[in-house]
């Protein structure tokens, strides 16, 4: 819910989540095949999104940061700040 409220504050996408049998490395390449040819405010938009899922619990596995790291470098955008500060903590 709080992901989807905090990207109500980005605009013309809602997010919706997927049932698990949608959840599969082909779903993952081809929404990153769309990603490569979208502007980079949307992409740094989506990993910051990305980043409040995996956020959600205020714990940050490393397996969750190699994940958003391979998002980000796959669509030429950045870890937002507020990933790297929780998982320093």
């Amino acid at each position: 819910a709080a992901v989807q409220e905090e990207w109500g504050k980005s605009e013309r996408w809602e997010p919706r989540l997927l049932e698990p049998s949608e959840c599969d490395i082909r779903a993952v390449h081809e929404a990153l095949d769309k990603f490569e040819f979208a502007n980079p405010i949307n992409n740094r938009q989506i990993l910051r999104v990305c980043g409040l899922v995996a956020a959600h619990d205020e714990v940050l596995e490393s397996r969750e940061i190699e994940h958003l790291r391979a998002i980000g470098d796959a669509i030429g955008a950045s870890i937002p700040p507020f990933v790297d500060q929780l998982a320093e903590a």
